[in-house]
């Protein structure tokens, strides 16, 4: 039996992603807008062929960001996996009905964010942070990773946590 760790991880969750014909994972994703991460895992551990038990949900949030390391688009990455995070939590408005704040609360607390590299803690409370001082309409949810109100507070966070002086 196969750890679900083994030096092949990467490859099996490759060899998915060709059953299902994508070169990466990074393109997978793309053209599942509005799925989490939970559907995409869903997606590929039962891929036709495959066993379901020899890849791991964590490492789709590793392949995931380390592909976007590789070709210098990690704030987009990040950016899109906040849109899902809204998408799965929020998509009737950032602050409609009663259970607004709890909503809130689920996006950033959701929000996949790549686990093993550095920053992120803060840069996701930098964010929050911002969305809290500077409320959005009620009724906004962000559709993809382009919005403005979105990439305002992305930036700006951004721009706190990464910037090199």
């Amino acid at each position: 039996m196969t750890s679900i760790w083994s030096d092949d991880w990467k490859s099996r969750i490759q060899s998915r992603l060709e059953v299902w014909g994508y070169e990466s994972l990074h393109a997978f994703v793309a053209d599942k807008p509005t799925a989490s991460f939970g559907e995409i895992y869903r997606l590929l551990r039962n891929t036709e062929g495959h066993t379901s038990d020899d890849i791991a949900y964590i490492q789709i949030n590793r392949l995931f960001f380390d592909e976007a390391l590789g070709c210098n688009r990690l704030k987009e990455a990040v950016t899109d996996t906040l849109v899902r995070s809204f998408r799965s939590n929020a998509a009737t408005g950032f602050g409609n009905g009663a259970q607004s704040r709890k909503r809130r609360m689920r996006v950033f607390a959701s929000w996949e964010l790549p686990t093993h590299l550095d920053g992120f803690d803060q840069f996701a409370l930098e964010v929050s942070t911002i969305f809290d001082r500077e409320v959005p309409p009620d009724d906004w949810c962000p559709e993809d990773a382009h919005d403005p109100i979105l990439c305002g507070a992305v930036n700006r966070a951004w721009k706190f946590c990464f910037s090199v002086s």
